[in-house]
């Protein structure tokens, strides 16, 4: 009989760790719950488990806080996901939670949104090879959930999204809403007028392009500091806003739905999200497989494996699963290096960004680094010619944006 996942709460108020024990008491058959009233209580009854598959933390506890709590959960059970639960607006104290967490959940908190967020952190785990995780647990650093993102993605789920506040949200951050607007006029999309606004860039380029956009501009603004990679953050973004206009234009043409082609467009803007998180942590070693690459001609994610123990594309889907993205986008991210050789049609976004990025590359060129005829695009014998042909016909529709550091 497989073991139950082990979820802890840890609150210092009693009515919150009730409220919870109610809210979740259906789910004793699929999970075990645990729960603390302290830092040191939670850290104790972990020691005694063996570990803990997810951990739901209060941020503001006497003693031990949600932030020192979950430093040391990193250290000593580094495979295991870990949520700030927080009612209060003190920024100071959730800036020191962003290196140890992987999500933020907002007080009050509702139940199924609850549920929903843990079951797709244990999704995650199950999907993601035990090894791969390990090793990817063991990063210094794997950053939360840009705060621009959950925002933004809060008020467009609302009924009736006000533009005044998606316009404060996304100008939060000036650099994320320069290169919003960057996009939105550039001759990807060919306006006759131009968006001065964040909501009016939505209008253009549509909510989930848009989100997809702010999520990887904010992601890369924190994962900035890989001087020595052989990678330029503002490269990626590049390569990566070109993959995504034509995965979902590869996405449509093959007939996909529109949940489809979103997901496409979304995994295209951050299909190459692990490169930055492998490179922020050890900018030397990755500088070191851009060099090999560069020299060899071999697979980048060979390189990294042989390197790290996973590729970009293994580390970036453990990263938007940690951040709760749907499933779809995850595996389009997981699977964007799987044999393109092999590929004859387009059945699912991964096979739209696989196609998309390898096209685009052939093009522009990667976003680091390499020698002469690396990026060649070859398929099967009897690939249809006149497919291929359409497909690089959409690829050479697709203009290139420079985007500005």
């Amino acid at each position: 009989m497989t073991a139950l996942p082990n979820i802890m709460f840890v609150d210092d108020e009693p009515n919150v760790i009730s409220a919870i024990r109610r809210m979740l008491h259906h789910r004793r058959a699929v999970w075990s719950l645990h729960f603390a009233s302290s830092g040191a209580e939670a850290l104790a009854r972990m020691e005694a488990l063996g570990g803990i598959d997810v951990i739901v933390s209060d941020m503001r506890m006497p003693q031990m806080d949600g932030a020192a709590l979950l430093g040391e959960v990193a250290k000593r059970f580094p495979d295991s996901v870990r949520f700030i639960l927080s009612g209060q607006s003190d920024a100071e104290a959730l800036f020191r939670a962003v290196g140890p967490c992987h999500q933020y959940l907002s007080k009050p908190i509702d139940g199924q949104k609850l549920e929903q967020r843990i079951e797709q952190s244990l999704a995650l785990r199950r999907r993601i090879d035990p090894r791969i995780r390990a090793v990817l647990s063991r990063l210094r650093y794997v950053p939360s959930l840009p705060s621009v993102y959950r925002d933004l993605a809060e008020e467009l789920a609302a009924n009736c999204p006000r533009s005044e506040r998606i316009d404060a949200i996304i100008s939060r951050d000036p650099g994320v809403s320069a290169k919003v607007l960057q996009v939105a006029n550039s001759a990807y999309f060919n306006r006759a007028r131009e968006a001065k606004t964040p909501s009016q860039a939505i209008g253009f380029l549509g909510f989930d392009l848009v989100k997809a956009l702010v999520l990887s501009c904010g992601a890369a603004g924190s994962l900035g500091h890989i001087d020595g990679s052989g990678l330029s953050a503002e490269k990626v973004i590049e390569h990566s806003i070109g993959v995504a206009t034509l995965a979902a234009a590869l996405m449509r043409q093959a007939g996909g739905s529109a949940v489809d082609v979103e997901d496409a467009s979304a995994a295209g803007l951050l299909h190459d999200i692990g490169m930055l998180l492998l490179a922020e942590n050890q900018p030397q070693a990755y500088g070191r497989v851009t060099a090999e690459k560069q020299r060899t001609g071999l697979p980048l994610e060979t390189l990294e494996r042989a390197v790290f123990g996973v590729s970009h594309a293994e580390a970036g889907a453990f990263l938007l699963g940690t951040w709760g993205l749907n499933d779809g986008i995850a595996e389009a991210v997981a699977l964007h290096h799987d044999s393109v050789e092999g590929l004859t049609g387009i059945g699912r976004p991964a096979d739209a960004v696989a196609l998309a990025s390898i096209l685009m590359a052939e093009r522009d060129g990667a976003p680091f680094a390499t020698a002469p005829g690396q990026l060649k695009l070859t398929f099967p014998e009897g690939i249809d010619e006149a497919k291929l042909q359409a497909w690089r016909v959409l690829r050479d529709g697709v203009a290139k944006v420079e985007v500005r550091a």
